[in-house]
């Protein structure tokens, strides 16, 4: 089955309202799709997305609640459904999944969302930056493995479909690396730190992924 995967990399970094610096977050992967609540058992519309982080700040007990809110005041996010309290990932680097519910009347995560990330447990309210954001078709059964993960100077590419260009970004989007085809990168030219692989495939569909460069 074919689904529709909207993949975003959003940089978080700001400071609460007592001026206290929360560090900086990673949000990417945004896939819309149908949350089974396991609250109310009842499925609603909403989408999954991974998370990380390069350091955290401000005190915390190992979970967080958040939600997203527009420039509007308005909370595109649903915390009735799903609760949004979730565990931290372990580590600054590790990389965690989560699920949320939208609001009704919204059907899809909003591609040209202006906002904030709005945290408890540490409490911050954070401009949202969207760095990067593609709309790509991807195929159910496409199936990407990035390895050794984290890598100290090469990364190998497993895939079952036909590569036609494999692009490294940083953080903030900005392509480091460019290549064609080539399944085993040279990393040895990047600091280390969080990267994403674009992949962009014979059928023009894409796939993106995290690696850490030791």
């Amino acid at each position: 089955m074919n689904y529709y995967l909207l993949s975003l990399l959003i940089t978080f970094s700001g400071i609460n309202l007592y001026s206290q610096d929360c560090g900086t977050f990673h949000l990417f992967n945004f896939q819309d799709s149908i949350i089974d609540d396991w609250i109310w058992d009842e499925p609603r519309k909403g989408f999954y997305f991974d998370m990380t982080y390069d350091e955290i700040t401000a005190p915390n007990t190992g979970y967080i609640s958040f939600a997203l809110v527009d420039n509007n005041g308005d909370t595109i996010t649903n915390t009735d459904y799903y609760k949004s309290s979730y565990f931290f990932p372990f580590k600054p680097g590790d990389t965690t999944r989560y699920a949320m519910v939208l609001r009704d009347g919204i059907t899809e995560f909003p591609a040209n969302f202006k906002g904030y990330l709005v945290t408890y447990n540490p409490d911050c309210t954070i401009p949202v930056n969207i760095v990067t954001t593609n709309l790509v078709e991807n195929i159910g059964n496409n199936k990407l493995e990035l390895f050794p993960n984290p890598s100290n100077e090469y990364l190998n590419i497993r895939t079952n479909k036909v590569i036609k260009k494999i692009e490294i970004l940083d953080v903030n989007g900005i392509v480091l690396l460019s290549l064609k085809d080539n399944i085993n990168i040279d990393l040895r030219s990047l600091s280390s730190g969080i990267y994403l692989v674009r992949l962009t495939y014979k059928d023009k569909s894409q796939s993106f992924d995290k690696f850490i460069r030791n």
